[in-house]
């Protein structure tokens, strides 16, 4: 059972996200409701709870800010948001979970299960900082998440020149010579970085394109190569050359 507080500064939205709760997640005990960050902090200090649902909108203080007040994250969090296609980005590329105003019911089970299986570590410094960071600007430096044996492997997006798959392994090559394996499907990682101007030029190989240095025509009815920053020769499928262009050429 997990012991779980819910925080939101409109009592109609702690109301709804209860009831939610109590029909389709069976696994959660509701030991708090707050609408006030003050009363947030006393709560969860005196509770110790297992998982906090935590509104980033509060009254004297966002969500952000409560978390800092605290002397440690000992607890799972799942923050809860309203649609902002830019925020919910952020969120995604570090690896924090968050539900969407309206809370729908199977993104709310899948995010309780993702907490009961242990996929997900405790919420880490780390992790809210990078989250803020996204939060603020789109740019290069964004920091990407990507899962590892011990949690989350956090990688600047100008770092990686390119993802390939081979062997079912998918593997980032990055700007210092290091090749990091992943356990994710390329097709996840696409999605991952999606908006961060890399580009899918073959079944088994998605680009940075900020790290192209040349392509090269390929002979009638075929895709051709690029040369990357750091001189690998890559294939661009037939079927996937025109996307690459429409991104690469000039206006």
């Amino acid at each position: 059972m997990l012991h779980t507080i819910l925080i939101d500064d409109e009592q109609k939205c702690l109301d709804a996200l209860a009831y939610d709760i109590k029909q389709h997640c069976p696994q959660v005990k509701i030991i708090d409701q707050c609408t006030k960050a003050a009363d947030a902090l006393i709560s969860i200090n005196k509770h110790k709870p297992d998982l906090i649902f935590l509104d980033i909108t509060l009254d004297t203080m966002d969500g952000f800010q409560l978390l800092e007040c605290l002397a440690e994250i000992t607890f799972e969090v799942i923050f809860v948001t309203g649609y902002d296609e830019h925020a919910t980005k952020a969120f995604r590329v570090s690896a924090i979970d968050y539900l969407l105003k309206p809370i729908d019911k199977d993104d709310l089970q899948d995010a309780v299960l993702k907490v009961i299986q242990k996929r997900m570590p405790p919420l880490s410094q780390e992790q809210l900082q990078n989250l803020l960071k996204n939060l603020e600007a789109d740019s290069p430096s964004q920091r990407i998440a990507f899962p590892s044996q011990k949690g989350y492997k956090f990688i600047p997006l100008q770092d990686i020149i390119y993802c390939n798959s081979k062997d079912h392994v998918v593997r980032l090559h990055l700007t210092d010579g290091r090749v990091h394996p992943l356990n994710m499907l390329l097709r996840e990682v696409q999605q991952l970085l999606a908006g961060y101007h890399f580009c899918r030029i073959h079944n088994s190989t998605l680009i940075n394109l900020q790290h192209l240095d040349e392509f090269i025509k390929g002979a009638k009815g075929k895709g051709g190569e690029v040369i990357m920053s750091d001189k690998s020769q890559l294939t661009v499928a037939r079927d996937r050359k025109h996307q690459l262009l429409d991104l690469v050429k000039p206006a």
